[in-house]
């Protein structure tokens, strides 16, 4: 195009065509705020009538007019018009300006100045376009899912939907977008790889993080982000997906499979403690079927030898003294196949739930002193000193009489069988809070630790090769155990193999 031919008249012919058709707003002020140049969009934008602005037209004149119209809110009218010049003033070189007229439009205002010449002032109509964001922003508000726009530049929230809102217990989308991001993180390392890979430029795909509300609670969310632009600037993009309800049923659920995975455990291995147990009380049964064909026949076979001896002796020559002895061993054997019997009995009346206690306040020292005497004589025998400390034995006890006798004199009779002669044997008491302790304590060969916790049980014994067998059927430490526990009291033994085994029996003090 030659310019140069172009006449004055078509060169403003073609400028005021431009002007009228770039549907923006136009306006032109001289350095003394003066009226120079206006197309018709601006006129339509603010509704001013036709005629009204004119060349040369004041800029508080063309402001005068608009706060009459209520643009600038309520106030006198000479007042707002001048305060809005001054604003227009500072802001010349500013950044755009946002504005809603009062005829329902919004418009963006950019300004541009030159030193020496004024200003122009371009004004676009972003109705449609403010329109469309409030539909979207509305859109987003009715989402279920938390959405979260985070500047790239500020690192902090630009815009939060309603239902981050409510995720995170705040009062208003402000109050959370003013809140610091990194208040709402549990783990704040997690926050920084997040925000590192997605500077990298990677997004994120079902992230799950603990989140802190701003109540103070903790939930799980699943984050997924992508990169975009918000407001012309580089932004992030989160949706967050309130998952703490599948976290609550996935650990409900890890729980259960542990309690479960637990009891097969704690099953498993009580089905091989009661298999063993099972075995062993098989074997012990065995061994006790073996031991009291045994236990049975010894007194047995002493009661028919003397007795015959006796017999024959009525035939014969037959002094007093031998019949004394005769009958003397007889007693014995009778005494001791009676023991056997009574065990066989007392086991049978434990097993099937029959045995009984008739508890009454008793002195344990009186008891104590009966059970000294009968063992009096086997004890020295063995030469084996039997102590009996009366110190801190109470006065009485509550216990059954003939129960409280069976389990010390069991006690007491292991302690002078065990112990090598010339040994000591020792009895004594201790009080220990609300209960009393009775200990018999002997210096034996001890019992392993691996027999110790089976000797309660019927039909055990401790025996080592190395050891001497002793008779008897292995019931009593479990028939003293079983008069324990009827009673209220409860049998330990503590011994270190090699040196010797207490038996302590613990009795609630009478109250």
């Amino acid at each position: 195009m030659d310019k140069a031919r172009l006449k004055p008249e078509v060169v403003d012919l073609l400028l005021d065509a431009l002007v009228e058709g770039m549907g923006e707003g136009f306006i032109v002020y001289d350095e003394d705020d003066r009226l120079l140049f206006w197309n018709e969009s601006f006129m339509d934008f603010w509704g001013f009538p036709k005629g009204f602005p004119r060349a040369g037209l004041p800029m508080y004149e063309m402001l005068l007019f608009l706060a009459r119209q209520g643009e600038y809110g309520p106030g006198d009218p000479e007042t707002l018009a001048r305060a809005r010049q001054e604003t227009i003033h500072l802001n010349r070189k500013g950044r755009p300006e946002t504005v809603e007229s009062t005829h329902g439009r919004t418009l963006r205002i950019r300004r541009y100045s030159k030193p020496g010449f004024g200003h122009v002032t371009v004004q676009a109509d972003i109705t449609e376009i403010v329109n469309q964001e409030l539909l979207f922003r509305e859109l987003l508000d009715r989402s279920p899912v938390g959405l979260a726009v985070v500047s790239s530049r500020l690192n902090k929230r630009v815009f939060v939907n309603q239902a981050m809102v409510d995720l995170f217990a705040a009062d208003s989308p402000q109050h959370l977008m003013e809140t610091d991001i990194r208040d709402t993180w549990v783990d704040e390392t997690l926050l920084e790889t997040s925000r590192q890979a997605q500077d990298a430029g990677q997004d994120l795909v079902d992230l799950e993080a603990q989140r802190r509300r701003l109540d103070g609670r903790e939930i799980w969310v699943s984050l997924n982000s992508r990169l975009g632009t918000f407001g012309n600037e580089p932004a992030r993009m989160v949706w967050h997906h309130d998952i703490t309800a599948q976290k609550a049923a996935e650990r409900e659920l890890r729980e259960l499979n542990e309690r479960l995975e637990a009891e097969v455990t704690a099953r498993t291995a009580e089905l091989e403690r009661e298999k063993e147990n099972a075995e062993r009380a098989n074997a012990a049964k065995s061994r006790f079927l073996a031991c009291m064909s045994h236990e049975l026949r010894t007194p047995l076979n002493a009661i028919m030898g003397f007795a015959e001896l006796v017999e024959l002796g009525i035939e014969g020559d037959f002094k007093p003294a031998d019949s004394k002895e005769y009958l003397s061993n007889i007693r014995k054997a009778s005494t001791h196949l009676l023991d056997l019997i009574n065990d066989i009995l007392d086991l049978a009346r434990i097993e099937k739930g029959h045995l009984t206690t008739s508890q009454d306040m008793i002195d344990p020292r009186e008891v104590i002193e009966e059970i000294r005497a009968a063992h009096d004589l086997p004890s020295r025998r063995r030469k084996i000193s039997l102590e009996i400390d009366p110190a801190n034995m109470p006065a009485e006890i509550l216990f059954d009489r003939c129960h409280f006798m069976r389990v010390l004199s069991n006690l007491m009779s292991n302690a002078i069988k065990f112990s090598p002669e010339r040994g000591h044997v020792r009895v004594g008491a201790r009080t220990a809070g609300d209960k009393v302790i009775f200990a018999v304590s002997d210096q034996g060969p001890g019992i392993p630790e691996s027999d110790l916790i089976h000797l309660t049980e019927p039909f055990t014994q401790a025996r080592d090769s190395h050891q001497i067998t002793h008779d008897g059927l292995g019931l009593g430490l479990y028939i003293a155990n079983s008069l324990c526990e009827i009673n209220g009291a409860r049998l330990e033994l503590q011994s270190e193999y090699g040196n010797g085994t207490t038996a302590q029996v613990t009795v609630p003090r009478p109250e």
